[in-house]
């Protein structure tokens, strides 16, 4: 030990006495370990860290799959989670909610804020539960109960100022009030950052297999593998089947890990494949760093050869050598640590949607252990072989004043070209993958949306409340009474309204019958659809390619219309006019 501190302080002294080489140095591999250790703290922040439940290896997702459709990991219906939960044996337990926004309203000033209508079990299956009051209790998930609601802990901070006396409280969502029961912990959003819980409290008794609308999670019994409890679910998926085609033929079940649903195989390819192109990087500052120490050994020749000359082994070289390329790697290491700090700061600031609650890209424990052996292991790298190379000196040429051995040259040159076609070719390599990836990039910018985005606004609104929910005419007054408010602005030229913005992340669909396409029952095919208001095609810039747009007049009591895409229209009346054509929805 009192060697190997000897060798630390001969090395150090030895690369404070070669500032511009330590500069050089610590600048290049503090490049290379710094992107390594940015890419790396994602890969930790998505991959590697525990999700923050109890026992999350056993938290999985249920899904519902229809491979004719192409819905392989769809939300569930109602009906189908209702049995799910009756027959299953394996999970304890198995829960459903559904995310959607709440309006706030009350002494403060009313927000829209996210949240999700969940059963009873949700909370307890995540293995979470609130910090004050307490969880939902199962005669509240049932219809007609008490309106009560758990609020997130920011919510609770930022709407009732931390109030400890919460019990009892209410808060006014959606229009009518709700009984504050418990504050969840702080950072639980789940999920999608929600920061407001209201119980389902859905009818099962009249539970509708054809709507799917539901998202499952459930927790295994102990012992219990995926695969079994997979097995179990298509075991009564297929009786589900057989018992009601009109609504599941062709339906079947999916269990998947809850890390799987959150980060899936293609998201983790591509962080893969990230942190190999930045340890490519990494490589190129090693073969540069290589150079350098071969360059510098040319003025250490004598020092080594009088080391030699005094009875130093080879090996005791080699150990200081080493030593002095390990001080290098760390002091990079350490600044590489902090220019990473600053790359995730700025990775958080370009992505451009919030990352869900459980995503912390920051250096913890793992990335710092990641970082340190990645710093270790680059000082050996780099520093091998220039060490073995100097550590065999010809003592005649070294000792003799001005003279060089042309055999120790031409080795060393040899040596040198190798790491310089070496670096070349890693850089090639990188340069050549960049250019795809931007020329990849440049198509996605150039491909047409199906729209001109060019000078349009957009705005949410959501119409909630009980004066709302029994007067569909009242809602569709509101709206209309909006659209022409806004049509009536100054330089406005077209307005319109739509269920869902085209690109936004979301979607919706429908089963339909084309005319002259038969099908048997429960076999229909889903289409992607909105709803939208007359004037709203042209508000957005798309074109109407043929037929014409809604109109006013198109209302509950007229005959019911649709617009098509042209892909529809090619694929179901090839050689016909679509305009005209029938489709039975539904």
């Amino acid at each position: 030990m009192s060697t190997l501190w000897q060798d630390v302080r001969y090395g150090a002294r030895m690369l404070f006495k070669a500032p511009g080489f330590t500069l050089v140095a610590v600048l290049s591999l503090a490049l290379g370990i710094g992107v390594n250790t940015t890419i790396f703290s994602m890969v930790n922040a998505l991959i590697l860290r525990p999700l923050p439940y109890e026992e999350p290896g056993r938290l999985v997702v249920v899904q519902q799959t229809q491979l004719r459709q192409e819905i392989r990991g769809g939300v569930v219906s109602l009906g189908d989670f209702v049995d799910w939960r009756n027959e299953n044996s394996a999970f304890d337990p198995i829960a459903a909610y559904y995310e959607r926004s709440f309006n706030l309203a009350g002494e403060n000033e009313p927000e829209r804020v996210r949240g999700a209508s969940i059963s009873a079990d949700l909370f307890r299956t995540l293995g979470v539960s609130p910090v004050h009051g307490r969880d939902l209790l199962a005669t509240e998930d049932r219809p007609n109960a008490e309106r009560v609601a758990l609020i997130s802990h920011n919510l609770w901070q930022r709407r009732f100022n931390s109030d400890a006396n919460l019990a009892g409280k209410t808060l006014k969502v959606n229009g009518e009030d709700h009984t504050i029961v418990g504050v969840m912990p702080p950072d639980f959003k789940y999920p999608s950052n929600a920061e407001l819980w209201t119980p389902l409290a859905l009818d099962t008794a009249e539970a509708d297999r054809g709507n799917h609308y539901l998202s499952c999670i459930a927790r295994l019994k102990p012992g219990v593998t995926i695969e079994a409890a997979q097995a179990q679910l298509s075991i009564i998926a297929q009786r589900i089947e057989a018992e009601h085609p009109a609504t599941n033929k062709g339906w079947s079940v999916r269990v998947i890990s809850l890390r799987e649903e959150l980060i899936d195989e293609e998201s983790r390819t591509v962080l893969v494949a990230l942190l190999g192109a930045v340890l490519f990087v990494l490589l190129i500052a090693c073969a540069n760093v290589a150079n350098l120490l071969l360059a510098r050994s040319v003025s250490r020749e004598k020092e080594m050869a009088i080391r030699a000359a005094l009875g130093a082994g080879r090996a005791r070289v080699i150990r200081q050598l080493l030593t002095e390329s390990v001080l290098i790697s760390l002091a990079g290491g350490a600044l590489g640590v902090l220019l990473a700090m600053w790359g995730i700061d700025l990775l958080v600031t370009a992505i451009p949607e919030q990352m869900p609650f459980w995503v912390r890209f920051d250096i913890d424990a793992r990335v710092l252990l990641f970082t340190l052996a990645v710093s270790l292991l680059t000082g050996i790298i780099f520093g091998l072989v220039p060490a073995l190379q100097a550590s065999k000196p010809d003592l005649q040429a070294s000792l003799k004043e001005g003279s060089r051995s042309a055999t120790e040259g031409g080795r060393r040159n040899r040596l040198r070209s190798l790491l310089v076609v070496s670096e070349i070719a890693l850089t090639l390599v990188l340069l050549i993958g960049a250019a795809l990836m931007m020329k990849s990039f440049m198509r996605l910018q150039k491909v047409a949306p199906g729209f001109d985005p060019k000078n349009v606004l957009t705005l949410q609104l959501w119409v909630q409340g009980p004066q709302y929910e029994r007067d569909e005419g009242r809602v569709r007054s509101f709206y209309s009474g909006v659209v022409e408010r806004i049509k009536a602005l100054p330089g406005v030229q077209a307005v319109g309204a739509v269920s869902m913005l085209p690109l936004d992340g979301g979607s919706s669909s429908t089963s339909f019958v084309a005319e002259n396409h038969p099908v048997p029952q429960g076999e229909e095919e889903s289409a992607g659809h909105t709803v939208a208001t007359p004037n709203f095609l042209s508000a957005i810039g798309i074109p109407l390619l043929r037929g014409r747009d809604f109109a006013e007049t198109d209302d509950e009591n007229a005959p019911p219309v649709v617009i098509v895409n042209e892909w529809m229209a090619r694929r179901y009346f090839p050689n016909d006019d679509a305009v005209g054509k029938r489709i039975r929805l539904g």
